[in-house]
């Protein structure tokens, strides 16, 4: 129950957030720390969307050439997509808002049923290399291969949205070919086929244990190595 409690306070959110001007979500930015973590998360995923940046209040306070250079209705300068690390350098949410790839979509109309399925789960997403945040935006070409990628923080909601999404038009060069004894191995959490080897660990009965952790959602487990098909 509580999933489902957190899982809808972030669809709620997600949605007040996005009605919001942005001069409203300035406001609200420039005192964060006294709102919730999810909303603190939320808040700055959409401002990201945006491209907005918002300068705390308590920073300008403790910065005392701020008042001398500021101009007072000043817009804030832009922040990209895809800004350098150092911009977040101490931020404790930058790894929260690190950008992942959970799709590719190979034409027009799987984009747009994924940005339908993401939009409806109220998840802000970066198409190409542009980092278009519409289909319409997107200038990359469809039959090369456009990556969509989500912040981490997104993905176990993306990972709903996107159950039951099917893309219709995936190139037969891109198609896995599995045989009927293959095993479909796939994080435990969030079902991302990334998942790399960490160590061998030991075990009470003696049996050796292996250590995996999903690149995508960070997840990490051990098991014993014997993938078994659900």
């Amino acid at each position: 129950m509580r999933s489902i409690n957190h899982a809808g306070e972030w669809l709620r959110l997600s949605e007040h957030y996005q009605r919001m001007t942005d001069g409203e979500l300035i406001a609200i930015a420039k005192d964060r720390d006294k709102l919730t973590e999810i909303a603190q998360q939320i808040l700055a995923m959409e401002l990201s969307t945006r491209k907005l940046k918002v300068e705390a209040e308590n920073d300008q306070r403790e910065n005392p050439d701020f008042a001398k250079t500021a101009r007072v209705g000043a817009p804030p300068p832009p922040v990209h997509a895809d800004m350098e690390a150092s911009e977040y350098a101490g931020d404790p949410y930058a790894e929260d808002r690190e950008l992942v790839e959970i799709e590719t979509v190979w034409s027009l109309r799987d984009a747009i049923d994924l940005q339908r399925r993401l939009n409806v789960a109220g998840t802000p997403f970066f198409m190409g290399a542009e980092k278009a945040t519409s289909v319409d935006a997107v200038t990359s070409t469809f039959p090369a291969g456009v990556g969509v990628q989500i912040m981490r923080i997104g993905v176990p909601y993306a990972r709903e949205a996107l159950q039951y999404y099917e893309p219709k038009d995936v190139p037969e060069s891109e198609k896995e070919q599995e045989s009927p004894e293959d095993v479909d191995v796939r994080c435990p959490d969030c079902r991302s086929k990334d998942i790399v080897f960490e160590e061998e660990v030991g075990s009470s009965s003696g049996a050796t244990k292996y250590k995996w952790k999903c690149g995508l959602c960070g997840h990490q487990w051990v098991d014993d190595g014997v993938a078994t098909a659900e």
